[in-house]
């Protein structure tokens, strides 16, 4: 994947980081930057696999659903490991 790719998936990853914080039912202990952070790593982590294992190619629809819901699915992995920290 080149630099160009990579800082696009990135970029994507803000977005859809910051439509994960918007879906997400309860606020999480962390900040707004932590969560899309969080989101940003979800996202790349479903780009990377995705394209790994030829699930979709370069610009899909599908990657960007695929990017929406591994950020979606980090984020709750973190409430959840949050959550039990706290209480």
């Amino acid at each position: 994947m080149s630099l160009v790719l990579r800082i696009c998936t990135i970029l994507i990853g803000l977005c859809v980081g910051v439509l994960a914080t918007l879906i997400m039912p309860k606020r999480g202990p962390g900040s707004f930057i932590s969560t899309i952070v969080l989101g940003i790593g979800g996202a790349v982590t479903m780009d990377v696999l995705g394209h790994g294992l030829g699930w979709y190619g370069e610009g899909e629809t599908l990657g960007f659903l695929a990017s929406l819901a591994g950020a979606v699915i980090v984020l709750m992995v973190y409430l959840v490991r949050t959550s039990r920290q706290v209480a």
